[in-house]
């Protein structure tokens, strides 16, 4: 193994291939007036394109992810890659909540009208994965929006209590006076 103070260190025979390769593409660009062609080099080594193309990725020197990117050095490199092995945070919390869809489904049977499952069920998607709007709700249990609303607030009380506000506010009896 040669070391030349690379990071990544390469064997022996690549580094003179490596060298005969800078060497003729040297001699080539000033024979030519311009940068040599992968083909022209291979030409003149003897050797496969392919060849020649596997040594120069060889010799590549490796990229820091914490390598500091825009004009005030802001963002690294690694904040640009996307993790294609870890799921998002919210997606794992889905996950691990709603892994036992039996055990979920029996508790709410414990607590809740079957009315009140159904309309749950079919907002949140437990049961099939897809949300469905309040107004999809209404139409499929056979309620008025706002009643299947107010349903799905009086179980969810405890967990938004702001949500379950504004839906009572934009429910309540519109015959009240306004304020001056």
């Amino acid at each position: 193994m040669a070391t030349h103070g690379r990071t990544i260190r390469l064997p022996s025979h690549i580094i003179e291939q490596l060298s005969r390769l800078y060497t003729v593409a040297r001699d080539l660009q000033s024979a030519l007036g311009r940068p040599p062609t992968v083909v022209e080099i291979a030409e003149k080594l003897g050797v496969q394109p392919e060849k020649v193309l596997t040594a120069l990725r060889a010799a590549r020197l490796p990229l820091s992810l914490e390598t500091p990117v825009g004009t005030e050095a802001e963002s690294t490199l690694a904040s640009f890659i996307a993790d294609t092995v870890l799921r998002p945070p919210a997606e794992e919390a889905e996950e691990a909540a709603f892994s036992d869809a039996e055990a979920l489904q029996a508790a709410l049977k414990e607590y809740l009208t079957t009315r009140e499952v159904t309309i749950l069920n079919l907002r949140y998607g437990l049961t099939d994965g897809r949300e469905r709007t309040m107004a999809e709700v209404a139409n499929e249990v056979g309620l008025s929006r706002d009643a299947s609303a107010r349903l799905r607030c009086r179980r969810c009380r405890n967990c938004a209590p702001r949500r379950c506000e504004s839906a009572s506010a934009n429910t309540s009896d519109s015959s009240r006076a306004p304020m001056s």
